[in-house]
């Protein structure tokens, strides 16, 4: 019921929840649950699809507050790799770093190799977020990452990884050759201010 969920979403606004903890509590798990619920065969594709267009929605009702702060002068790219196009998890963490004062460039879902590749380069962004769902398509990231720290005008900008397979598998950003990766939107942004500010991990 996407009017009775967007309802109650602006009423927690108004007394007092923040955006975090609506990204966090709300949207991502629902998120989650719903993946869930498609792989167990309870809900259909166009289940999934409504419940994703409905938190879109109410997402973009929230914008006028996440776009409303002071601006760091960071910047950061958030995709998700060729063929993936899940990408809700990437919105969510673009968004959230709008709200710690980053300049976002959100590129969304099934984001073609060269294309983000120039678009990076042109951009100069301090961190690059890349996200997969489906497991399939690591090996498409790897190869990004890859080419990304092979060449010499990108290869001193962090890379984030994440989505799905890397909550299953603890190191896997290690493997797909990234700078780290996080749970959640926020560990990002942690995650972010660490690998541009010279601490380490």
């Amino acid at each position: 019921d996407k009017d009775s969920a967007q309802e109650i979403i602006l009423k927690a606004m108004e007394n007092g929840t923040t955006i975090k903890e609506i990204y966090l509590h709300v949207f991502q798990i629902t998120q989650r649950e719903t993946g869930r619920l498609w792989q167990t065969g309870e809900i259909t594709v166009a289940h999934e699809h409504f419940i994703t267009a409905a938190t879109q929605t109410i997402m973009s009702r929230l914008y006028p507050y996440l776009f409303s702060g002071s601006k760091k002068g960071k910047k950061i790219i958030v995709a998700c790799t060729a063929g993936e196009m899940h990408e809700m998890g990437a919105r969510m963490v673009a968004d959230i770093f709008e709200l710690n004062g980053w300049n976002s460039f959100y590129f969304g879902s099934n984001t073609p190799k060269h294309s983000l590749i120039d678009s990076i380069k042109m951009h100069r962004p301090d961190i690059i977020a890349l996200s997969v769902t489906m497991v399939y398509h690591i090996s498409e990231m790897t190869e990004v990452i890859d080419i990304l720290k092979k060449d010499p005008l990108t290869d001193d900008i962090k890379i984030i990884a994440g989505g799905y397979p890397f909550l299953l598998v603890e190191d896997l950003w290690q493997k797909v050759g990234a700078d780290g990766s996080a749970v959640d939107a926020v560990s990002a942004v942690e995650l972010a201010e660490n690998l541009t500010s010279g601490a380490v991990n």
